[in-house]
């Protein structure tokens, strides 16, 4: 059709085009990369609920037919939850998240004793170069037989637990 003349985009409403979406871009990059951390780490907090629940399931037995400083002297529940613990070579389902996966019993705590899960992520590190630890921290609450659990470690820190 002659005089209608074809119109395109000019360089400068590109270049301009182009440093929109960049600016957008370089935004959305660091909250892409939390949301994509804590859904990664979302496995290593998975993995410690089973070990979680054996322990309550363990102390609130032995609390109603044991007195509870008796699970210092012989301890049933760090056996219970043995089956849980992997380490580096360990061919456990969450082993492709978890380096590590070790539950300690400390009895002589100042709060009470303590039973703590302590993971480590397998290919998340924190801003040191280190890799991601989660930690919880149960205390036996010797009136009810009930544990209160408290995250800790370098997850705490980044947001992800």
């Amino acid at each position: 059709m002659p005089g209608l003349a074809i119109r395109g985009f000019t360089l400068i409403e590109l270049m301009i085009t182009l440093a929109i979406v960049a600016t957008l871009a370089t935004l959305a990059m660091p909250v892409y990369q939390g949301y994509m951390g804590r859904a990664r780490f979302s496995g290593v907090i998975a993995a410690a609920e089973p070990v979680k629940t054996a322990l309550e399931v363990c102390i609130q037995s032995h609390y109603q037919n044991d007195d509870v400083d008796e699970l210092a002297d012989k301890d049933p529940c760090i056996e219970a939850t043995q089956a849980f613990t992997i380490g580096d070579t360990s061919a456990h389902q969450h082993s492709k998240s978890i380096k590590s996966l070790v539950v300690s019993h400390n009895a002589a705590a100042s709060n009470g004793q303590t039973y703590t899960i302590a993971i480590t992520a397998q290919d998340l590190k924190d801003s040191e170069g280190k890799n991601v630890d989660y930690q919880l921290v149960g205390t036996i609450n010797k009136q009810t037989g009930g544990v209160s659990w408290k995250a800790q470690g370098s997850c705490t820190q980044m947001g992800w637990c």
